[in-house]
């Protein structure tokens, strides 16, 4: 009888194990496949998308000496504003690039990602630097803060479609360079209408300049440092597009020149020339009247003149740097109008004056320690106004 019962069991399994063995591979309904394939056959990524739906370009693939064109099919360039209705294989279309890498670089390898960084300039000695895509294969990606901080030889820079992050200061105080070139293929930033700069696509902000820099109409932001040290820029149009300048957008700009009025320097543009106040002209005025078109009082414009007394701040001004009036001993009162937007750290160091802020509290985007060390802060409710039509403290 067990021999029975074990024949049994073991007919059982086998019949079970012979049911799995030609059972047919599970089909996904409605799917369909989509191959990104290089030219040497590599598959770079594969996926499973919905009939009749759209496909999504994966990030541009890289290769050493190449630059990327497009994925076509069929020998032609894909059109991804087309639904799929059949499997498809996109092969990579690449154009080689006629130009040398710069040699020497300093690099750093990112364990996680297995990408580079630049970090510096090593032993290259080019005037002309061109960063490459890739070193042996390791896309190059990044490039580190102050990595080409005053390399006062560099005329040109030219940065690849890999790299996606550039750290501060990256090429501040490289005061010969007159050409910024960023790969038509890169997808974060761009040199778009040949302005000479590095723009951060998505935002629209300028993150580094030149001495021959033209700011595109599309531009709302000059960030920070982006013309740090650049001894060579003279003249420079600043748009009415521009909604922010970040702190020492340009600082050291020894040579800058601009629009005269009332002891200051102003840049801006046809329209108004006098939309950024760049700083005082003499430093032993006593009162000053800031142009009733200016939005913008920058880092350091005011600072040490230690003979202002009385100065007159417009509706119109949206933002004032820092240190813009930090050293002004015998400025004695300031109004701060409520259209203020930013206020830099340490704008009135160092004073002994009353501050009227017509808001009821510090707002949002003022930096911390704006009046550190400096005047006396009285706000909307605090203040009045005298017989004189002068701002005092409220009896």
């Amino acid at each position: 009888m067990k021999l029975y019962i074990k024949i049994f069991v073991i007919f059982l399994f086998s019949l079970t194990f012979l049911t799995g063995c030609n059972k047919k591979p599970e089909i996904i309904d409605n799917k369909i496949q989509v191959s990104f394939v290089d030219i040497d056959g590599t598959l770079l990524k594969e996926e499973f998308i919905e009939k009749n739906s759209l496909v999504t370009p994966p990030t541009h693939p890289l290769r050493e000496g190449f630059e990327f064109v497009c994925w076509t099919y069929n020998n032609v360039e894909y059109d991804f504003s087309q639904v799929v209705t059949q499997d498809i294989i996109l092969i990579a279309k690449w154009k080689e690039i006629d130009t040398h890498y710069s040699n020497g670089l300093e690099y750093s390898l990112d364990d996680i990602s297995n990408t580079l960084s630049v970090i510096g300039i090593g032993t290259c000695i080019d005037t002309d630097l061109v960063i490459p895509n890739s070193i042996n294969g390791i896309a190059v990606t990044s490039i580190q803060e102050e990595a080409f901080s005053y390399c006062s030889n560099l005329k040109s820079i030219y940065i690849p479609s890999s790299i996606i992050s550039i750290g501060s200061i990256a090429f501040g105080g490289c005061s010969g360079l007159d050409t910024i070139v960023v790969d038509s293929n890169n997808q974060v930033y761009d040199s778009r209408n040949n302005c000479n700069a590095i723009i951060e696509t998505k935002t629209n902000k300028l993150i580094q300049g030149c001495k021959n820099t033209n700011i595109p109409d599309s531009i709302t932001t000059i960030g920070g440092y982006s013309f740090y040290g650049c001894e060579g820029l003279e003249n420079i149009i600043i748009p009415n597009s521009v909604t922010t300048i970040e702190f020492y957008a340009f600082y050291m700009c020894t040579n800058l020149k601009g629009n005269i009025y009332d002891n200051a320097m102003y840049l801006g543009n046809n329209e108004n020339p006098y939309l950024v106040l760049l700083k005082a002209v003499n430093e032993e005025i006593t009162d000053f009247k800031i142009n009733e078109n200016t939005k913008f009082i920058l880092d350091s414009a005011f600072q040490n003149c230690d003979n202002l007394k009385n100065i007159v701040i417009p509706r119109n001004i949206v933002s004032i740097g820092r240190h813009a009036f930090s050293s002004c001993n015998s400025l004695e009162s300031v109004q701060i109008p409520n259209t203020l937007l930013y206020l830099g750290s340490r704008a009135f160091t160092e004073t002994r004056a009353y501050i009227y802020c017509e808001t009821e509290f510090e707002p949002s985007g003022w930096e911390d320690e704006w009046n550190y060390y400096g005047g006396y802060e009285y706000w909307n409710g605090e203040w009045e106004y005298d017989l004189n039509g002068n701002p005092c403290p409220l009896k």
